[in-house]
């Protein structure tokens, strides 16, 4: 047999349970999208206004009789610079490939090139989440010994509570 007659033999599968199965694989486990949720923009490029952290700011908004109201400061917005690139991914499909398949190749090659795309961005968001240079340095901890996340003793939720509560903010 050739390499040509391999691969159309190959998408003749008989068996429509596993068929099923194997259509159905999806990666529900990412987060990215619910970290760091993504933003259409119209262009290419732009800027961006980056604001404070006074929406995690707590005063007292307690106000007695004829007293002054409780007054916020306006903080600076900032703007970052944004770029955009282009990500792209090919799933060639012959159209001998595509009558031979027994299932539909072209939604599963839809399929897999939204997965490679979709997990790409999932590193990322990964990396630029786990880099502390990313924060102020008040806001980052180094777990060491059994607070390590890794290590057998330790209570991650305990750890992460913490941090939650520990650090005021001004």
């Amino acid at each position: 047999m050739t390499a040509t007659t391999d691969r159309l033999a190959s998408l003749r599968i008989q068996d429509p349970v596993l068929t099923k199965l194997a259509q159905g694989y999806y990666n529900n486990e990412l987060v990215c999208e619910t970290l760091m949720p993504i933003v259409n923009i119209g262009k290419e490029g732009g800027k961006i206004p980056q604001f404070g952290r006074e929406s995690f700011y707590l005063p007292s908004t307690i106000r007695e009789l004829r007293g002054n109201s409780n007054r916020l400061d306006p903080m600076s917005v900032k703007v970052i610079d944004v770029s955009l690139e282009e990500h792209d991914i090919e799933y060639a499909i012959d159209y001998r490939e595509e009558n031979e398949a027994s299932y539909p190749l072209k939604q599963y090659a839809l399929s897999v090139t939204q997965d490679i795309i979709a997990l790409g961005r999932e590193v990322k968001v990964a990396e630029l989440a786990q880099n502390s240079d990313n924060y102020v340095s008040e806001n980052v901890v180094s777990l060491e010994g059994n607070k390590k996340i890794s290590h057998k003793k330790s209570n991650p939720l305990e750890t992460i509570e913490q941090g939650i509560y520990t650090e005021p903010l001004p």
